[in-house]
């Protein structure tokens, strides 16, 4: 029995220790902090990697005018940094799928950390483009 018992003290001393030594079960506001810096910095440095977008183009005027509207969404999966400025590669498509031209376009809107916002606008239609293929290419962190 007295051998237990001390093994049970060894144990709940070493339990106990070692919370104290690693300080893990306290919160650190400047550890949360330093560790919020390192996320938002990888963030940044690659904000391709942390957005998403999906987009649909259809032409304007019952489907024979000259122009696409383009509408979607861009959804960021950061934890930690807005993004805006954000920059897309249009892609004018033909009817056999070949890439006939392509364009920047910026949009001039900020997303938020692990949120989406909606976009929509018109762009001139290439001859002979039947549809638009859209990709981020970057964007400016704030």
């Amino acid at each position: 029995m007295r051998i237990f018992i001390t093994v049970l003290i060894i144990a709940i001393l070493g339990v106990g220790g070692y919370f104290f030594i690693t300080g893990s079960s306290t919160f650190s506001p400047e550890k949360y902090n330093r560790q919020l810096e390192d996320v938002s910095k990888i963030e940044k440095t690659n904000p391709v990697k942390f957005l998403s977008l999906e987009a649909s183009a259809k032409r304007t005027l019952l489907g024979v005018g000259t122009k696409f509207k383009i509408s979607g969404s861009i959804t960021s999966k950061s934890n930690a940094t807005t993004f805006n400025e954000i920059e897309l590669l249009l892609e004018f498509i033909s009817k056999d799928g070949a890439v006939l031209s392509s364009m920047d376009y910026t949009l001039h809107q900020a997303v938020k950390p692990n949120s989406s916002i909606n976009f929509d606008f018109k762009i001139e239609k290439p001859a002979d483009a039947e549809d638009v293929r859209c990709s981020i290419t970057n964007a400016k962190a704030e």
